[in-house]
């Protein structure tokens, strides 16, 4: 955060930048420097089209996007991550401050079926953003760091710089990775496309760099985000739609972009 806050010195310049050219051309380039961008679709994306807003605005940036209902069912039955969750931090409990839902969440981590089933039938209702703050929603909304909508696909940046490591679990899930979050957001919310990705970048030779590396391992690494999908639906999501990560040096060389240390200071020395 501030004055090496990344959405302000990497995100939001970088992107900003890209946007107020002419032509999409850009895009296709950005995927395909992606560490698993030759696992989907061979690496070829001169296919996605133009940006469905040109210019995009600055909507596009910490975009809001809802839970998938079906996570948060899973996440209501299971009892034993909402409990290691509480008991990692028991301040989660009083997040709301607002005692009738802090005894329904007890009631949740104890496995009570008649709180469960209560829960799901108001997640079959459906929810809203409105709905935040309430027992039977665990997951808030998704901030994605930037949304790129094109006519054929969709993509979703995850971008880090300064961070120690990944965020690697959300307040109700420790198993629950913040990259394969926004992968599971983006699978309800493509706008249509059949084609939808998600794209991580970080800073060079960083801790985050390093973390990024172990999430190109395999599906495996990112079946425990996913306790509501099967093992084949698991692979195909991370297999198919994945990009993997770059780094914002990688970018800035790709497309002629000076990136800074600061909001306002000296470029860095890429």
């Amino acid at each position: 955060m501030g004055e090496r806050d990344s959405s302000l010195t990497r995100v939001q310049p970088v992107f900003g930048n890209l946007f107020q050219r002419t032509t999409a051309n850009w895009l296709p380039a950005l995927i395909a420097l992606g560490s698993r961008s030759t696992k989907c679709h061979e690496g070829r994306f001169d296919w996605v089209g133009s940006l469905r807003c040109d210019p995009p605005t600055a909507e596009c940036f910490e975009w809001s996007v809802l839970s998938p209902v079906d996570y948060l069912k899973a996440l209501l039955v299971s009892t034993d991550r909402l409990s290691a969750a509480a008991k990692a931090k028991p301040s989660i409990l009083k997040s709301s401050k607002d005692p009738v839902v802090e005894k329904k969440r007890k009631s949740l981590i104890a496995g009570d079926p008649e709180t469960i089933a209560e829960g799901l039938g108001k997640l079959d209702s459906g929810y809203t953003r409105s709905a935040k703050g309430t027992w039977w929603v665990l997951e808030g909304t998704t901030k994605v760091d930037c949304a790129i909508f094109a006519e054929k696909a969709s993509i979703f940046i995850e971008g880090k710089r300064t961070e120690p490591k990944l965020t690697d679990s959300v307040a109700w899930d420790l198993k629950r990775n913040q990259v394969f979050r926004n992968l599971d957001a983006l699978r309800m919310v493509h706008y249509l496309n059949t084609e939808y990705y998600v794209l991580l970048i970080v800073e060079a030779n960083s801790k985050a760099s390093r973390e990024a590396e172990k999430l190109d391992s395999g599906y495996e690494v990112a079946v425990p985000s996913w306790p509501h999908l099967s093992d084949n639906e698991a692979r195909s999501l991370y297999e198919k739609h994945y990009l993997g990560y770059t780094t914002w040096q990688a970018v800035a060389d790709r497309f002629g972009i000076t990136m800074y240390n600061r909001i306002c200071d000296q470029p860095d020395s890429l």
